[in-house]
Parts: structure tokens; C-alpha cells; sequence
């Protein structure tokens, strides 16, 4: 096989493993890290949510213990009396403080005093789920078995009904001052409707929607409780394009009862995909580049000196005229080689010259050596003669 073919194939052999391990590195290592990273966004863009719910929650607290810890309602409850209601409780408190739902009660139980109210229909409603005689809602009275601060006590989250999620807070009523004794509690709700939920997702910037479950659900679509009653944050792939994060919320009783779903678009991993794909093209036109270039070089600095060498020493084989190679002005190996084979060209001509002129005097010393032995063949009989001759004449 020529060895340009061999680096050609060499050098593809190696962009493709270069290719392979380059993908497989995006593929295993770089896009895994979108992922980690896109679903630990997901987990907090829901707990964003949730986190946006409860802060609803304290608002809603802080209110209701402005209106709980206060002299007028304190005496209100001692003696109840209309001109209290006609002063502070009317409609502008529900409508200003989107609330739903106030209800005062005393330490008894007995409910004092009790109105829900329609900001959209502007107009009273009744609130038939919630019935603070019978249970569960028995148990929301407010007590301090633990010597907490007055200030301190309270009871809120969120509670189940059939007219929807409702965000509830009561606490007790106190002086002004925050000292007792308790004289009943002070509720407020409101519930987590439409309205409210474009409201929190205006905040957080992620939509969702809420919906209730049955307290006798303790696994609810694979999000299980924790032993502290919190719950956990699952996250489902949807489509490469969606994420959808769900969360169960427990109630005022901590049973799961308000499950929290957001559909979150894979932003992180769309923009991952967009960066491997550039970046692999550009690596791709980069590589191929490279490749042309490399075997461009080589082709020129290593494989076509070889191949004239190659067709030199052929040529000397066929004709065997001794012609140099051109050489040039390069240090390296190849030119080191051509200067190399150039005096051994040089070598080999000064031995054949040699060689033919040690030829040339060795014929012509064979050449005298056979005529002078025919001078000597032809001179024999005659010195015979010339001796016989010599003999005859001295013999007379």
C-alpha cells in the first residue's frame, strides 16, 4: 500500500476517534450538567411557588393579628356590640385587603361574629363548607399550651373546603398591648382563586394551577411525605421542550391536600443543545480543516520528496543513469536524505569511472601481452633458421 494512502488513512482514522470522544464527552459529560442545572432551576421555580403561597400566608397573618391584638376588638368580644361591625368590618376591609372570610369567635367556641365577602360579585356570600362547631374545624381554636409570648401564638395554614383552597390565619385576641387573658380568636381567610393565582404567577413568573386531594392519600403520584410532614418536589419530563414540577402542600391538620402543578420550559437545556450543536459544528469545519491543511503539509514536505526518491531509484534501476536528485535549502531529514543519496550517486560515478579506466589499461596490457606472444610465435621458426644458418656458416 503507498504510504500516502496509509497517512490518509491514518489521519481520517484519528479525526474520527477525535469526533467520537468529542460527542461522546457533549453527549455524556457537558449535556448532563444542562440537565442537573435546568432541573435544579425547575425544583425552584415551584418552590418559588410554594414559597410565594406561604408569603400570602404570613401577610395574611400579620393582618389578622393586627385586628386580633387590638383594644376594640377586645372589649367587641366581652360585649358584643354593633356599632364595632359598622365601624371597622365593613366591605372596603375585605375589598382593600383581598380578604374572603373574617370570622370573630369567643373562648366557648361559639362564633361571635362571621361574614364572607365577594370582591368580584361586590356582594355578601355564604360559606357553607366551614362550620367551626363540628370537626376538623373545632380544632382551629387558638390555645397556648406552651407559654409562648400572646404576640407568638397562632394557627394558620391552609385549609380544604368545597369552595376551594383557602388561605387561613387565626389568632388570638389580646389587648393592645399584647397581654391577656385570650378572650377568643380572631380568623381571616382568603381563598386561592383565579385571581390570586395570576397574582403570584405575575411574581414568580411561572404559571401553575392548584387543585385538592383527600387527606387519605398518603402518596400522592410518586411525592411522598417526609417524617417532618413536609413534601418532597417531583419534577416529570413532559416534552424536550417542558418540564412539569409538582408539589403536594400539606393543610392547617399537615395531611397533603393541595397539590401544586407548574409546566416550566426547558430553556437551560434548549440553550445547551444550541450551544453543543454550534460548538460541534464549529469544532466539525474546524477538524476538516485541519485535516485538509495536515495532509496538504505532509503531502508536501514529506510525501512527495519520498515519492521523487522513490521514482529516482527507480529510474537509476531502468536506465542506469546516475542523476542526482534535486535538492533544496531544508535541515531536516528529507533533505539530509536527498544530500545523502546525492553523494552516493557522486560516489558510485567516481567508481565506475575508475572501474572503466582500470578496464581500459588492463585491456590494452592483454592486448600487448597477445601480439607481443604472436611476434614471439612468429619470430620461433625464423631464430630456428637464423641458428642453423650461424651453424653451417661457422662450420665450414
Amino acid at each position: 500500500m503507498p504510504i500516502k494512502r496509509k497517512a490518509f488513512i491514518i489521519l481520517v482514522a484519528v479525526f474520527l476517534t477525535y469526533s467520537i470522544v468529542h460527542f461522546a464527552i457533549q453527549r455524556f459529560v457537558i449535556y448532563p450538567g444542562f440537565v442537573s442545572l435546568e432541573r435544579e432551576e425547575a425544583t425552584k421555580n415551584v418552590q418559588r411557588i410554594t414559597n410565594a403561597i406561604f408569603k400570602e400566608l404570613e401577610h395574611l397573618n400579620n393582618l389578622c393579628h393586627d385586628w386580633a391584638a387590638w383594644d376594640n376588638t377586645y372589649n367587641y368580644v366581652e360585649s358584643p356590640n354593633s356599632d364595632y361591625i359598622e365601624s371597622n368590618l365593613h366591605e372596603t376591609i375585605f375589598i382593600d385587603n383581598h380578604i374572603d372570610f373574617i370570622a370573630i369567635s369567643n373562648n366557648a367556641g361559639e362564633i361571635v361574629w362571621r361574614k364572607a365577602f365577594d370582591a368580584g360579585l361586590q356582594k355578601t356570600v355564604t360559606i357553607e363548607s366551614i362550620d367551626f362547631q363540628k370537626s376538623p374545624y373545632s380544632n382551629l381554636k387558638v390555645h397556648n399550651p406552651n407559654g409562648k409570648p400572646l404576640s407568638q401564638v397562632k394557627k394558620m395554614g391552609l385549609l380544604a373546603t368545597q369552595d376551594g383552597s383557602l388561605l387561613f390565619s387565626s389568632r388570638p385576641i389580646i389587648t393592645s398591648s399584647n397581654r391577656g387573658p385570650i378572650k377568643g380568636a380572631f380568623m381571616m381567610g382568603k381563598f386561592l382563586d383565579d385571581e390570586m393565582i395570576e397574582s403570584l404567577t405575575g411574581q414568580v413568573n411561572v404559571d401553575f394551577k392548584v387543585s385538592l386531594y383527600s387527606n387519605t392519600i398518603p402518596d400522592i403520584d410518586g411525592i411522598r411525605r417526609t417524617d417532618s410532614g413536609e413534601s418532597t418536589i417531583n419534577l416529570e419530563e413532559i416534552s424536550v421542550e417542558k418540564l412539569k414540577g409538582t408539589a403536594i402542600l400539606n393543610d392547617i391538620f399537615k395531611r397533603p391536600r393541595l397539590k401544586i402543578e407548574a409546566v416550566i420550559e426547558r430553556r437551560i437545556t434548549q440553550s445547551g443543545r444550541q450551544a453543543i450543536r454550534s460548538a460541534s459544528i464549529l469544532i466539525l469545519a474546524i477538524s476538516l480543516s485541519s485535516l485538509f491543511l495536515v495532509l496538504v503539509l505532509i503531502h508536501r514536505i514529506v510525501l512527495r520528496p519520498v515519492s521523487q526518491l522513490t521514482d529516482q531509484f527507480t529510474q537509476i534501476q531502468k536506465t542506469g543513469i546516475l542523476v542526482k536528485v534535486d535538492s533544496d535549502d531544508t535541515n531536516d531529514e528529507i533533505g539530509l536524505l536527498r544530500l545523502e543519496f546525492n553523494n552516493l550517486l557522486e560516489q558510485l560515478r567516481t567508481t565506475r569511472r575508475s572501474l572503466l579506466d582500470q578496464s581500459y589499461y588492463t585491456g590494452m596490457g592483454i592486448m600487448a601481452e597477445g601480439i607481443l606472444h604472436n611476434l614471439r610465435n612468429t619470430l620461433t621458426p625464423l631464430l630456428g633458421q637464423l641458428g642453423l644458418l650461424r651453424e653451417k656458416i661457422f662450420g665450414i
